[in-house]
């Protein structure tokens, strides 16, 4: 028989649908109107599963395209509840592949988890964990991982002044869910949760949930740096005795630690004002430690008189004693923080140790250059800028330090006579072995070279802008899939024009700053003058350092003293 009217509208209507999803049109609207108009004439139950999952992925923007489209419409602030703009579309299909009696695939959460990861709607992906444990589908390490993601991108969104108060509030909490979660359904936790999870928690500022994040993720104890927490030391010593209920391998593998896992711990317990915890955990962490068993000869000599046998060995560890390099980013936040706190000797020290970690880490490249194919030497890891300069002015500007703003103008002379000649090697080292560099090259600053992350704004800038700035972009890098963040790309290959670049900036801003630290330093040279000189004029007794000790002062001593 003839087919009739309506099943040929419907085979049209089948095939317009069927051509807009393989085509993969750039306006999802269409896709979706000839979803909807189908369903008019179809109804539910005689659609495919497959049809669904498809107008699933395809009535929505791409991730990518939705994030940058919801940042410039600022959704996050004018739409806290509706972040996602395609979010009822979401939901009307999944609601119509349970409505016609199929059962979505972990697949399918995934795709609305990232996309609402994309826009930072971590109520929605905590709605959808919700659904998922109705429908009894078991979450996976990356169901967790783009959960937090989404929470983490949140963080860095803007949110008005009233309203940050409940989202840092409810961000804790669900975050805490999520990690309480991870470990009742014994789900291990992966660099990339442990990542996403630290950058949460130090946005909170939840001290007690970092300290142990911290300690299960890297095996770091911060109130005992210098070695393994007791959880981990007691897992070790049980597997040595074959206990038989921990012959399996641990259920959370210490994650090794990064330069970027240093800088997070920096950062956390300098924005939390624990600045000795901050210089213990640096120090501890900044360098690798000896074993227990390699004892210094000379401890072992004193005390071999109080053994009748030979003296008690320390069980050798199954995990090493976690340690990673210093850059850049690592000593402005030392820097930054201890200026903050009013710590002038550990900015000072800090800043000094900078300079010389500098110089080294120079005189490494030029070694290289002299001696080493170009692709063979690694980018450095350390560059003294402007950044770790501003705290200790603004830190001697506070308490009108005149001595310690007269030592930071010096070094600051000093970091740019060391550029300037270092700039003019780099180009004629870069002439010599490329006679026609790019014509960009000296124009073009590359965000970063010297450092494995973006370099914190001025201190001009509160910490949730330079937070927004940090991990904006970074978010999004981490390989879900793998399970591993961006620690393990390969080393970075030094690049002759992007460090020209950098010195040229490096020069411009310190010429800069040099200036305005003499400006300052000059004025408030001269109101000190003033204000002595009210004291000289009023008879009263000012502190003289040569006589250690405050005295009066005729007004014809005071003139001749200090030419004012």
């Amino acid at each position: 028989s003839d087919p009739s009217s309506t099943d040929m509208l419907i085979a049209a209507k089948t095939r317009d649908l069927l051509s807009s999803l393989e085509r993969g049109d750039s306006n999802p609207s269409r896709p979706w109107g000839h979803y909807l108009d189908l369903l008019n004439y179809m109804g539910l139950e005689r659609l495919p599963l497959e049809i669904h999952q498809l107008v699933l992925r395809k009535c929505v923007p791409p991730a990518g395209v939705i994030r940058a489209a919801s940042a410039r419409e600022h959704r996050a602030r004018y739409y806290p509840n509706a972040p996602h703009a395609y979010e009822n579309r979401l939901q009307t299909v999944m609601k119509n592949i349970r409505s016609a009696g199929w059962q979505a695939e972990l697949d399918d959460y995934h795709f609305i988890l990232e996309q609402f990861a994309a826009v930072g709607h971590y109520v929605g992906s905590r709605r959808v964990l919700q659904e998922m444990a109705f429908a009894e589908i078991e979450p996976r390490q990356k169901t967790y991982s783009l959960c937090l993601q989404a929470l983490a991108h949140r963080l860095t969104l803007p949110c008005s002044d009233e309203q940050r108060p409940t989202l840092i509030e409810e961000t804790t909490k669900t975050a805490r869910e999520l990690l309480r979660d991870m470990r009742t359904r014994k789900i291990p936790f992966t660099s990339v949760n442990m990542d996403l999870a630290i950058r949460i928690l130090r946005e909170t500022v939840d001290e007690k949930g970092f300290d142990d994040l911290i300690k299960f993720s890297y095996g770091i104890d911060l109130a005992y740096p210098d070695c393994l927490p007791l959880e981990v030391v007691e897992q070790q010593v049980a597997s040595k005795i074959e206990v038989p209920e921990v012959q399996d391998s641990p259920l959370y593998p210490l994650q090794p630690l990064s330069t970027s896992g240093l800088n997070v711990i920096i950062d956390m317990l300098g924005r939390t004002g624990r600045i000795s915890k901050m210089v213990q955990a640096f120090e501890v962490l900044s360098q690798p430690l000896p074993k227990p068993s390699q004892s210094p000869t000379s401890l072992l000599d004193e005390d071999e008189d109080d053994y009748s046998t030979n003296p008690p060995s320390s069980p050798e560890l199954v995990y090493p004693l976690p340690f990673a390099p210093p850059n850049t980013t690592t000593f402005q936040f030392l820097i930054k923080h201890a200026s903050r706190a009013g710590h002038t000797v550990f900015a000072r020290h800090y800043l000094v140790q900078a300079m010389r970690l500098d110089r080294e880490e120079d005189r490494r490249l030029k070694s290289g250059l002299r001696m080493l194919p170009v692709d063979e030497i690694a980018a450095p890891l350390l560059a003294v800028n402007r950044n770790m300069f501003l705290p200790v002015f603004g830190l001697s500007n506070r308490e009108k330090h005149v001595e310690l703003m007269r030592w930071t103008l010096r070094m600051i002379n000093r970091t740019l006579r060391r550029k300037r000649k270092d700039l003019l090697w780099y180009t004629y080292k870069r002439m010599i072995r490329s006679p026609s560099p790019p014509a960009e090259s000296s124009t073009a600053v590359p965000t970063s070279t010297s450092n494995s992350t973006s370099s914190p704004a001025p201190s001009t800038a509160s910490s949730a802008q330079l937070s927004h700035l940090k991990t904006e972009t970074s978010i999004f890098d981490l390989d879900l899939d793998s399970g591993h963040s961006h620690s393990t790309l390969p080393p970075r290959i030094f690049d002759i024009n992007a460090h020209i670049s950098l010195l040229q900036r490096d020069i411009e801003q310190l010429e800069r700053l040099s200036s305005g630290v003499e400006a300052v330093l000059g004025r408030t040279i001269h109101r000190i003058k003033e204000w002595l000189g009210r004291r000289v004029w009023s008879e009263k007794d000012i502190w003289l350092a040569g006589e250690q000790a405050r005295v009066p002062v005729t007004k014809e001593v005071w003139k001749d003293a200090v030419n004012f």
